[in-house]
């Protein structure tokens, strides 16, 4: 969900249709479509699956896991009419292999933006650096066997804080 002048959207991934569609939900009664963007073979669109939003100042921006591409998206939403796209991370980028990713999740700690991308079949998450929505910088990962914690299939992430902490 996002709040901009008094007015809330819905951010939607449709992972067939390989695009991102924000709605417009103030009005229960009547939602109005606003802006959209399809993966066009240059982004890290395809297979769209989940999203999470952060707000950098007054710039709003949607990170997007794209499942079939093994990517991540991010896109300014600023403007919910016109969705301008920024940094992409890839399979391959620095050396990192992504696969079959689903969920993400953003939080900060001081003046930094991080995300978690859940990866079902490679059953890790990564964690990656996206203060400058233009570069998305790879920080780090947790594997299945890691500290001796076993997890298969991962599907989904959420962050918390409790006082100075931060967990995923």
């Amino acid at each position: 969900m996002l709040s901009v002048n008094d007015k809330y959207y819905a951010v939607v991934t449709a992972p067939v249709d390989d695009g991102v569609q924000i709605i417009d939900v103030t009005d229960p009664k009547n939602l109005i479509t606003k802006g959209n963007i399809i993966d066009n073979n240059t982004l890290e669109l395809a297979g769209a699956y989940a999203v999470s939003t952060y707000t950098i100042e007054d710039k709003h921006y949607a990170i997007v896991s794209g499942n079939t591409d093994d990517g991540i998206q991010i896109l300014d939403i600023t403007d919910p009419d016109t969705i301008i796209y920024k940094g992409i991370f890839n399979n391959g980028t620095q050396g990192i292999f992504l696969q079959d990713l689903f969920d993400v999740a953003t939080y900060s700690i001081g003046d930094k933006y991080y995300t978690a991308v859940i990866s079902s079949s490679l059953s890790q998450f990564r964690i990656f650096d996206v203060t400058d929505p233009d570069t998305i910088i790879y920080k780090g990962i947790f594997n299945n066997g890691t500290q001796g914690i076993f997890l298969q299939d991962l599907f989904d992430v959420a962050t918390y804080s409790i006082g100075d902490k931060y967990y995923t």
